[in-house]
C-alpha cells in the first residue's frame, strides 16, 4: 500500500515570475532489471542517466525455460528548491506528454504514479551484479503491481507517498498527456520526484507488459487555485 499524503502543510508555488506559467525541470531516465536464470546469469542492473533516448515509462515481467526477467523504466524529475516559495493560492501541476511505442505483444493496463524521493539522485550512475542474488538500493527496486504477481528475488520497492496521474486532453493526435497536481508532494520537501508505471492486470500466463511510453516533453505548471475546476 502507498502511504497517505500528509495534510495541513503550507502550499508551494513556483517563484521568479513563473506565476501562472511553466517551467521545464531537469529529467533523467531510470531503468532496472532483475534476472533469475540460474548461476552466472542471476543478478540485476540499474542505470540512472539523462541520455537514455527516448526516456521511457514501462513495467514488464516475462519467464520461460531460459529464466525470468523483471524490468521497469521511469523518470526522475529534479526539484530546484530555489524556484519554490510559500503561498496559499496556487497549485503546481506536473504535465508529461508521451507517445506510445508499438510492442509486438499484448499490453496490460497500467496506472502511472508520481512520488517523492527523499535523497538526491546522482547521474550518470550504473550498478550491475551477476552471478549473485544481491539487491540494489531502493530507488532501483521494481514498483509493486496492483495485482498479486510473481515477485523478483529482491522484492518490491518500499511504499512511498504517491499520486496517480490522469490523462488530459492533448492537441497532438498521437500524443498522450499525463497530469497530476503535485502540490502535496512539494509540501513534503522532497529532493526529486519519480514517475513510474504499475500493471493493473496480468496475461493469461501470469506475465505482463504495460504500455511503453516515450517521453516527449515535461513541464511544471503554476496555476491560481481559483482556476481549478
Amino acid at each position: 500500500a502507498r502511504r497517505a499524503l500528509g495534510a495541513g502543510l503550507s502550499a508551494v508555488v513556483l517563484a521568479r515570475g513563473l506565476d501562472a506559467g511553466s517551467f521545464t525541470p531537469r529529467v533523467t531516465g531510470l531503468t532496472s532489471a532483475f534476472y533469475v536464470a540460474g548461476g552466472a546469469q542471476d543478478g540485476y542492473e540499474c542505470t540512472v542517466a539523462a541520455r537514455q533516448e527516448p526516456l521511457q515509462i514501462a513495467h514488464s515481467y516475462g519467464g520461460g525455460g531460459g529464466g525470468e526477467v523483471w524490468a521497469h523504466a521511469g523518470l526522475v524529475v529534479a526539484l530546484d528548491k530555489s524556484l519554490l516559495t510559500d503561498l496559499q493560492n496556487h497549485r503546481i501541476a506536473l504535465r508529461l506528454q508521451v507517445t506510445s511505442l508499438k510492442m509486438p505483444f499484448d499490453e496490460q493496463p497500467a496506472t502511472i504514479y508520481v512520488g517523492g524521493l527523499e535523497q538526491a539522485v546522482h547521474d550518470p550512475s550504473h550498478w550491475e551484479v551477476r552471478g549473485r542474488r544481491d539487491c540494489p538500493q531502493p530507488l532501483c527496486l521494481m514498483p509493486r503491481p496492483q495485482v498479486v504477481a510473481s515477485e523478483p528475488h529482491c522484492g518490491w520497492a518500499p511504499s512511498t507517498n504517491a499520486l496517480s496521474m490522469t490523462r488530459a486532453a492533448s492537441r497532438e493526435e498521437d500524443a498522450i498527456t499525463l497530469e497530476a497536481d503535485i502540490s502535496p508532494l512539494l509540501q513534503q520537501n522532497y529532493s526529486a520526484l519519480k514517475v513510474w508505471a504499475v500493471p493493473l492486470a496480468l496475461s493469461e500466463v501470469g506475465m505482463w507488459q504495460t504500455q511503453n511510453m516515450a517521453l516527449q516533453t515535461v513541464v511544471l505548471h503554476s496555476e491560481p487555485r481559483d482556476t481549478i475546476v
